[in-house]
């Protein structure tokens, strides 16, 4: 029996969890598993169609539908909670949505280096607060 830690971060706490802090690499990683897993769904959608397979077609387009709702949450929290390790407030992941800043941003938080220690979000990157 294994007493588990409420503060130890979990796959749906880097995903889509708000609060506390992330750092660079989960940051990063994250976002290219999420680049990785659309570009797979898009791929397979775009093969069914060409190979004339309309029930394929219309299952890879539900499925790259989903995705992209999903990922786009996830993609908000992830920018949330790394803002939040930059010392900023997190609503300011907003402007990952914004298509002139979206690069500008999302390219910031990959390496733009959190702070040292705590702050008002967290004591330690990459935990829940």
């Amino acid at each position: 029996m294994t007493n588990k830690d409420p503060s130890a971060p979990s796959m749906t706490w880097l995903f889509f969890g708000h609060s506390g802090r992330i750092g660079r690499q989960p940051y990063i990683l994250a976002f290219f598993f999420w680049v990785a897993l659309s570009a797979f769904t898009i791929t397979k959608l775009v093969i069914a169609d060409q190979e004339g397979n309309d029930s394929g077609a219309a299952t890879w387009f539900l499925a790259t539908l989903v995705l992209t709702v999903a990922s786009a949450l996830s993609l908000f929290f992830l920018s949330f909670k790394r803002l939040h390790d930059l010392g900023l407030p997190g609503p300011l992941a907003l402007s990952t949505f914004i298509p002139a800043v979206s690069i500008l941003a999302v390219f910031a938080l990959m390496v733009w280096p959190g702070t040292d220690g705590a702050n008002q979000y967290g004591r330690l990157p990459n935990r829940p607060s």
